[in-house]
């Protein structure tokens, strides 16, 4: 069995085992073919326990945990657990590298080859709606976030990848009770990646943000969001999912206004606007286009009031070959670039 982590445990056959890569080749039950991590197998007891005690977690992704990894008709689970971050010292006041396996042009269950459509380039940072600015002081600020790698990640971390320059953004749906939140980015020195947090500038509420999207709830619990706008669950929605990353990169959804693809790629993709929509609990139904790894699928989320995101459906559509891709290391952003 394949463990899933938002619906019931899928029955898989094992086609073949290559030790030297420590990845097994199984075929699921929609006759599509792909090569999973073993850790991801399970014997038909431990599926029995497993879907006994997923279903809380699949009712609402409390730990943040976007679930997709890439094959011809459907998707696994693809997240690894991090530890959330907890604040501790105020935040000052606001005044290309390693390689992996390229996304490949997959074969369809009937033995065909689609070929996936190029894409040139991807965002890098988590997107929010606003334009980054400068930290007004560099010294304060680049003292602040080295200190605070080393107090998140230790000092050998923090030694090997030194913060030298710091920009903020405005996260415009974090302004309860007057609290206004930032996206604060550490930029490592020689070009070698950079850290994203969540902080209230002048206060101790921060959390460095980790591949796995816990840290997203747990600064949820420090500054409510503010969703109360189908535009707002929309941008809170790209937010958290372009935080995040499964083992093919970034989670990113993307629609007929992104600039960062060409009209034509836009008009190949069958892009169309993402909509939102309020529904029975309180929430927000949002339905967009996703990009992850090598694959664009149409998806359907609830967004709820709290920052609860929870994945309702997905149809996969078509193969892209990203020229890059953004992986996360723990919690260090860097190019891929796919060989």
């Amino acid at each position: 069995y394949i463990n899933n982590i938002l619906r019931e445990n899928d029955l898989v056959v094992v086609r073949r085992v290559d030790r030297s890569r420590g990845l097994v080749k199984v075929l699921f039950p929609s006759g599509a073919v792909d090569w999973v991590s073993p850790s991801k197998l399970l014997t038909r007891t431990e599926s029995r326990t497993t879907d006994t005690g997923e279903a809380v977690v699949g009712a609402a992704l409390v730990a943040g945990a976007l679930w997709a990894i890439i094959d011809p008709d459907g998707f696994q689970d693809a997240m690894s657990n991090e530890r959330a971050t907890r604040p501790t010292r105020a935040a000052p006041t606001r005044s290309r590298q390693a390689t992996q396996p390229a996304a490949r042009a997959a074969t369809t269950p009937d033995g065909t080859e689609s070929r996936p459509l190029p894409i040139a380039a991807m965002p890098f940072a988590p997107i929010a709606p606003g334009a980054w600015q400068d930290a007004s002081d560099q010294d304060v600020w680049t003292r602040w976030a080295n200190g605070f790698i080393e107090s998140e990640l230790g000092q050998p971390e923090r030694r090997a990848h030194p913060i030298e320059k710091v920009r903020l953004k405005s996260l415009s749906f974090y302004r309860e009770g007057g609290r206004q939140a930032s996206l604060v980015e550490m930029i490592v020195k020689d070009g070698r990646g950079a850290y994203y947090a969540m902080v209230v500038p002048g206060s101790t509420e921060r959390t460095l943000l980790t591949s796995s999207g816990t840290s997203i709830p747990a600064f949820n619990q420090l500054v409510p969001p503010s969703i109360d706008t189908a535009e707002s669950a929309h941008q809170y929605l790209r937010f958290f999912t372009s935080s995040i990353a499964g083992e093919d990169g970034i989670f990113l959804c993307v629609d007929s206004r992104d600039e960062f693809l060409s009209k034509s790629q836009r008009d190949r993709m069958r892009l169309t606007r993402a909509t939102a929509s309020r529904d029975a609990a309180g929430g927000w139904r949002v339905r967009s286009h996703v990009v992850y790894g090598n694959a664009l699928f149409r998806a359907s989320f609830r967004v709820q009031s709290n920052g609860t995101v929870e994945m309702l459906e997905d149809t996969p559509l078509m193969f892209v070959r990203p020229q890059y891709t953004i992986s996360i290391k723990g919690s260090r952003r860097f190019y891929t670039r796919p060989s």
